[in-house]
């Protein structure tokens, strides 16, 4: 869909501006939740790349899923402006500005949903794992997990955030 709503002629349309910009937070989206879901199979949970992946691409999943929502309402918006007003969706519904509503958007939704990107932190763990034989040294191992922040265990910021923003 991409390749196709950005040849020469089709990027020249409102509509198809909004298309291409929903199908790459479509893309993100599912790229993300992909690897997201992938995480949490039984398998890779307590590894430090799990939780390194899980850290960073949820909130840039909830921004894209976030943005495809509000793409989709304004994309709607459009297509009521052109049906209900035939005459002046000439001059209201433009590339130019169909573009500059497509931008305030991803801004919008990388406000509403940056609060995300400060529930985790990773942390280093040293773990000292003695050997059964008492000729060897122990063994010093660095791992990194994932823990929540003051923000992320907070009970009124997940009642707030997640009731009334997301």
């Amino acid at each position: 869909a991409i390749i196709v709503l950005t040849k020469r002629r089709m990027i020249m349309s409102s509509t198809n501006n909004y298309l291409v910009a929903l199908a790459i937070v479509d893309i993100a989206y599912l790229v993300l939740t992909l690897i997201l879901n992938t995480a949490q199979h039984p398998c890779f949970i307590g590894l430090t790349l799990s939780d390194i992946l899980s850290t960073i691409c949820r909130p840039i999943a909830d921004f894209s899923s976030n943005t495809s929502v509000w793409l989709t309402v304004t994309f709607t918006v459009e297509r009521w402006v052109a049906i209900s007003y035939p005459l002046q969706s000439r001059t209201w519904c433009t590339v130019h500005r169909a573009r500059k509503i497509i931008i305030s958007v991803m801004c919008a939704a990388l406000i509403c949903t940056s609060p995300s990107a400060f529930e985790m932190k990773l942390v280093r763990i040293m773990e000292i794992i003695n050997s059964t034989n008492s000729n060897e040294q122990p063994k010093i191992i660095n791992r990194i997990r994932a823990k929540p922040t003051a923000l992320g265990n907070s009970l009124l910021y997940h009642q707030i955030y997640f009731n009334f923003v997301t």
